[in-house]
């Protein structure tokens, strides 16, 4: 038996160890997932459509308003976020389970994905500082319909290359994903709405080219099979007169830079893609603009510094091998991966070109992958051109900085009690607040001495996460809009930040009292009566 064990450990090497690192990127995503989900205002609205979808209140033809808008994209993060209520239970956290299970399926398929152009062992090794990116995992742990693009969009990647592979002779597995990745991708992301169709496009016209023959009834299955996904979509503009579809246009219109040069345009999309590549790789979060390179040497943050130099070092030569490489590449296979990262990448800065005043590093989760082949080429370079020991030392090092940064963010980050980090990382406010504070206020209210109170929370920025639980404990409170709070009995004070310690230093003075108190995470509760 141990001989069997040890021959299947033997034989299936890189299986086990590919294995091993989807249990540590489990591990990382799922450790307390109930408790230290984000829960903030588009989660708590995401998670009341789900619960009516469960209820038969409601069916959305549409899904969440893309950034700065009126146009909605298509309902299938509500759908996956009601079948994950179904499936797992419907609260806030299991209803948005699904998220972190395809975060970890994108594992093993970033490691196909990188297996078409470096060898077993440096797949691995990027796939495993993928496993460790907080970047990564923040984003698999709450809801946002652009967290399951990584797998979508790899997925999407991967089926066409491997449609290109087989040249396309007989419809298969891979064509059905291909329809599966186009049809959800599209409803994630505006911008995946527009780089989707168009590689898939340059993906046939490639095939056409190097067959001289185009498949139609291929095309015909994928576009029709991939609309049909949409339908909940057309449906409602059917409906609405092109509601939707006018929405798009007009939104299109008013994010399109006007007055910006063609440089500045440049300069901040470029910025966008050397950010995205650090953060995600490193875990540092830029909050300088990088490109005013004076304004950020006198700034003397020397953190900030070295990660602009290094990013950009390292953005800039990966993008120089990535160029480099497709032109001097002649193993086919290899080209055509290539090609498709170089096509993702041109083309997603071509897109987000006109909207360069408004990205932020979170939209870099459409290009996650990007990083790691820039990576891959450097660990390729150091095997090619030094001596093994020295390259594999290099290789471990930069492994042990790697992990150590990004772990040592998602320790100060998913540590709430002890926070130790900026209040970006993680974000906002966590499931296991939310509810502890709205708990908090139902207790009282079951007080004696507090019954029939009028009860008001002071304005706070997380109010609708806790008005979600006070709902589910049939807690009603006064609209903590109303500028004035006097005729309140009773009212609760979340601290966050300074301003709020100052407004709660105010209360003695407009004659209210300290009754109780409490804290959970990162927030002081609060509770004044009227004396």
């Amino acid at each position: 038996m141990k001989n069997t064990i040890l021959s299947f450990l033997k034989n299936n090497r890189t299986l086990v160890l590919l294995f091993s690192i989807i249990i540590i990127g489990s591990f990382l995503r799922l450790y307390h997932f109930d408790d230290l989900t984000r829960f903030n205002t588009d989660q708590v609205r995401d998670a009341e459509v789900a619960e009516n979808i469960l209820e038969g209140k409601e069916f959305p033809l549409l899904g969440p308003k893309a950034g700065g808008t009126l146009f909605k994209l298509g309902p299938a993060f509500y759908y996956f976020e009601a079948f994950s209520g179904f499936i797992f239970g419907s609260t806030p956290s299991r209803m948005v389970l699904f998220v972190m299970l395809l975060a970890i399926a994108s594992i093993p398929l970033l490691f196909y994905f990188l297996r078409y152009y470096f060898s077993a062992y440096t797949s691995l090794f990027l796939t495993l500082i993928y496993s460790f990116s907080f970047y990564v995992i923040k984003y698999s742990r709450f809801g946002w319909n652009p967290n399951i693009i990584p797998f979508f969009f790899i997925l999407f990647l991967l089926s066409l290359l491997k449609i290109i592979e087989s040249k396309n002779e007989k419809f298969g597995v891979w064509h059905i994903w291909l329809i599966v990745s186009i049809g959800i991708g599209v409803q994630l992301h505006t911008l995946l709405l527009i780089l989707m169709p168009l590689l898939f496009l340059l993906a046939y016209a490639y095939i056409y080219f190097e067959e001289k023959k185009i498949y139609w009834k291929h095309l015909f299955i994928i576009i029709f099979a991939s609309l049909l996904i949409n339908s909940p979509f057309f449906i409602y503009d059917f409906q609405n007169n092109g509601k939707n579809l006018k929405n798009f246009f007009a939104g299109t219109e008013k994010k399109t830079l006007k007055n910006s040069s063609l440089v500045e345009n440049v300069l901040k999309d470029g910025q966008f893609f050397i950010q995205g590549n650090t953060y995600a790789i490193s875990s540092f979060e830029p909050q300088k603009n990088w490109i005013k390179a004076q304004k950020l040497l006198d700034s003397k943050n020397y953190g900030e510094i070295t990660a602009a130099v290094c990013g950009t070092l390292f953005g800039l030569l990966g993008l120089f091998y990535l160029i480099k490489n497709f032109f001097t590449e002649k193993n086919e296979r290899k080209k055509i991966f290539l090609g498709s990262v170089l096509a993702s990448t041109f083309l997603s800065f071509l897109i987000l070109f006109p909207i360069a005043n408004e990205l932020n590093v979170r939209y870099f989760i459409i290009l996650i992958f990007l990083p790691y082949i820039f990576l891959g080429f450097f660990v390729n370079f150091l095997l090619k051109n030094f001596p093994k020991k020295l390259s594999l030392a290099i290789i471990f090092a930069s492994f042990l900085l790697l992990t150590g940064l990004n772990l040592k963010t998602y320790l100060a980050t998913y540590n709430l009690e002890n926070y130790a980090t900026r209040t970006s990382y993680y974000g906002g406010i966590s499931v296991k607040e939310s509810r502890d504070i709205s708990n908090f206020m139902f207790d009282l209210s079951k007080m004696n001495e507090l019954q029939g109170k009028k009860f008001s929370m002071s304005p706070f920025k997380f109010e609708p996460s806790i008005r979600y639980f006070n709902n589910k404990n049939k807690l009603k409170l006064t609209d903590s809009a109303t500028p004035n709070l006097k005729n309140s009995d009773l009212i609760i004070f979340s601290i966050f930040d300074q301003t709020d310690i100052e407004k709660v230093s105010k209360m003695k003075e407009s004659g209210y009292k300290l009754i109780d108190f409490m804290r959970t995470g990162r927030f002081t509760i609060f509770a004044f009566e009227k004396e």
